[in-house]
């Protein structure tokens, strides 16, 4: 979206004299290796990567204004878009539209051990810039990998990936054989961006991809046509084959035949999906009974419905040992351990409960330990634990057993316009 800043231009027409304010993109964000790309921060050389492994870059610990021009080290910023943001484990991805030129621009920034960051780098952490032919609609990160959705001209699609290959989570079959009989598991241990022309031979050709998300270990691929693929780490059942065995290539999600998903939500190693006619499903790790399915198994190979009883789902998250789902009524539920929402004494719930103090929320959002909610009103709200790279931006660290409001007022935000995004990670959060 489009933020307007406080500049504005003057220009004269026959008639009158007209000033109008010009655009330019607007990114907050708190956590790990930002502190460098704020507005009130030294600016970084071109070759000094040492700086974000050195103490200048301390957790941010409220919501601050990201500096785009010293992020993607240039001056031309306006008329541009953050068409998408991706938070992982420890990196996270950042994307710049230019619609003259159809052209994203993406600043990585992170640790890269294995080109999670998208370009191989001697440095870890690091920060890298590259361009992508086409529009950045999606990123999704996960614990050294990551994955994007690039909208392309006359409808078409393209999903690039990049990071570990260790468990098959990037999808990339061998170059050398692409076909489904043939595989070679010898994948390099990490891989700069590349696409995964494997897709065309698994989901339907007909098919446009609605979604993008990845666990930690593990990726999902949502069609339009309501089908689920998944590839990775699978332990736990966290691809839903019906199976434990790590998956190689894109792969349909087993026991959701005659069901079209329309949104999936997974960040650890386990995952909710929401179909079409409001009913919900889960798969994957089940300890805690995180999934609000309130059943005793802890690794759920294939998808099953979960029946509820809070009125019709319009969203749903998933954290790690936790869930949280979201009525159409703005009420939010949640099941699982760990800081819930619901008080330092409440820490475990085998079946959906609702966080009373949240009311009239418009979306939800969860990562490992913490979870985020968006009002109607335009306010958030953040529970969970907190860690290191402060994660819950309340300005100090300790852990939020019930939501805290977060605060904005010292940023000068223009109060026209809101923020509408947002981006969850173990190591940062980006609103936008």
């Amino acid at each position: 979206m489009y933020l307007l800043s406080k500049s504005f231009k003057t220009f004269r027409s026959s008639r009158s004299l007209h000033t109008i304010r010009t655009l330019e993109p607007l990114l907050l964000g708190w956590g790990s290796y930002l502190s460098p790309f704020l507005q009130d921060s030294p600016l970084i050389h071109d070759s000094d990567h040492s700086v974000l492994s050195s103490k200048e870059t301390t957790a941010v610990i409220s919501p601050s204004l990201i500096d785009l021009r010293k992020l993607f080290k240039t001056n031309n910023i306006r008329d541009l878009e953050v068409s998408a943001v991706g938070a992982g484990f420890a990196h996270f991805l950042i994307s710049l539209f230019n619609p003259k030129d159809n052209t994203s621009k993406v600043a990585g920034v992170g640790l890269n051990r294995f080109s999670q960051l998208g370009k191989h780098t001697t440095e870890n952490p690091a920060h890298v810039l590259y361009s992508i032919p086409g529009k950045v609609s999606q990123i999704s990160c996960g614990r050294e990998h990551s994955m994007i959705l690039v909208d392309l001209e006359k409808d078409l699609q393209e999903v690039y990936v990049s990071g570990s290959n260790v468990y098959g989570q990037l999808g990339i079959l061998d170059s050398k054989d692409n076909s489904k009989k043939h595989l070679n598991h010898k994948f390099p241990l990490g891989m700069e961006l590349s696409p995964i022309r494997s897709l065309k031979g698994f989901i339907d050709h007909d098919s446009k991809i609605s979604q993008i998300s990845c666990g930690l270990d593990h990726s999902l691929i949502l069609g339009d046509n309501g089908k689920v693929y998944a590839m990775g780490w699978s332990a736990d059942g966290q691809c839903g084959t019906g199976e434990t065995k790590n998956v190689y290539q894109p792969s349909l999600v087993k026991g959701l035949d005659n069901v079209k998903v329309e949104m999936i939500g997974t960040s650890t190693d386990f995952t909710l999906a929401l179909s079409q006619n409001k009913k919900l499903y889960c798969w994957g790790n089940g300890e805690y009974r995180n999934n609000m399915a309130n059943i005793e198994d802890d690794k759920i190979l294939s998808a099953i419905n979960v029946v509820t009883d809070f009125g019709e789902i319009k969203s749903v998250a998933a954290g790690g040992a936790h869930s949280v789902a979201l009525n159409t009524e703005g009420n939010v539920f949640t099941c699982g351990f760990g800081a819930l929402g619901l008080g330092e004494n409440n820490t475990h719930f085998v079946e959906p409960i609702q966080i009373p103090s949240l009311q009239n929320i418009a979306d939800i959002y969860a990562s490992t330990d913490y979870c985020l909610a968006k009002s109607i009103n335009n306010e958030f709200f953040v529970w969970g634990l907190n860690n290191t790279s402060e994660v819950l931006g309340i300005g100090e660290r300790r852990h939020a057993f019930e939501p805290h409001k977060l605060r904005f007022d010292h940023l000068k935000i223009d109060p026209e316009y809101s923020l509408s995004k947002v981006a969850l990670g173990n190591s940062n959060v980006f609103l936008y």
